[in-house]
């Protein structure tokens, strides 16, 4: 098989498992440095097995090392540490070389227990097209300097708090982005306001903003609202979706008590769930 196509079925593996391809022969000796895929997956299995991931790290570096810095189409990074900081440096250094490729899909799943900095690189990717990131640990502890994704058309933001600053810098941020996916998020903004998002994925996020509404949403035609909690806060929806033709609503009201002038979380008085129509 030609060259080509081998390195198109290369880069439907993770790394890791392209790289064991050099021990074939000559020919695919650095055969996977042609791919157009970069996927580093150090997963749960791998969470307490320190110098496991020491020697991920340090394969990290050695593919960036001998693959340079010739264009990507994805760059995936799944990666779970308790270990403390020392070792982020390599983490955020990878994801900075990634960004420099200029891929067009950008996704990152991070769990930790302390801080991973985004570089300033990956919210001003001109070539970025979709792009998902999740963390255990919020990856937005500090603030973005600036958010410039011209290109970007689908995001994806999970297990993270998001305030009005954030959401909106996001939003101004990306011109053209039509799909937007909130997952496992404290929302903590009062509005969406875009004129060219199509499609609004929120799942299992709590809302704790006074009020939330949308604005702008003549574009809007998919709307998807599953296990959306609502503590105190109020839901202004249905007059700002006037061209949704898809529209579900699983909305979780959680009225709280409080108690001696303090808040009780446990003291939930009713849970009303409403269902709405496609």
């Amino acid at each position: 098989m030609p060259d080509e196509l081998l390195t198109k079925i290369l880069s439907l593996l993770t790394t890791k498992e392209a790289v064991g391809t050099c021990i074939l022969s000559k020919r695919w000796t650095d055969l996977w440095t042609s791919t157009d895929t970069l996927d580093f997956d150090i997963g749960s299995r791998n969470l307490w097995d320190f110098d496991c991931e020491n020697r991920f790290l340090h394969f990290i570096n050695g593919v960036l090392n001998r693959r340079g810095f010739s264009p990507l189409d994805k760059f995936k990074l799944r990666w779970h540490s308790y270990k403390k900081r020392s070792n982020h440096g390599i983490v955020e250094e990878c994801i900075s070389h990634a960004v420099a490729c200029m891929p067009r899909l950008i996704s990152i799943y991070i769990i930790t227990n302390s801080i991973i900095k985004l570089p300033d690189s990956l919210l001003n990717c001109g070539s970025v097209k979709e792009m998902s990131l999740l963390a255990g640990y919020s990856l937005f502890e500090s603030k973005p300097k600036s958010i410039n994704l011209p290109s970007l058309q689908k995001l994806e933001i999970g297990d993270t708090s998001i305030d009005d600053d954030l959401i909106n810098m996001f939003l101004l941020g990306c011109p053209v982005l039509e799909e937007l996916a909130l997952a496992h998020c404290q929302l903590m903004f009062k509005e969406i306001n875009s004129n060219v998002l199509k499609k609004l994925t929120i799942k299992k996020c709590f809302l704790t903003a006074t009020s939330f509404t949308l604005k702008n949403a003549s574009s809007l035609v998919t709307a998807d609202l599953d296990e959306f909690f609502v503590c105190e806060g109020e839901l202004n929806l249905l007059g700002g979706l006037p061209n949704v033709t898809s529209l579900r609503l699983n909305v979780l009201v959680c009225l709280i008590f409080s108690a001696s002038q303090q808040r009780c979380e446990s003291g939930i008085a009713s849970c009303l769930t409403f269902f709405s129509y496609l």
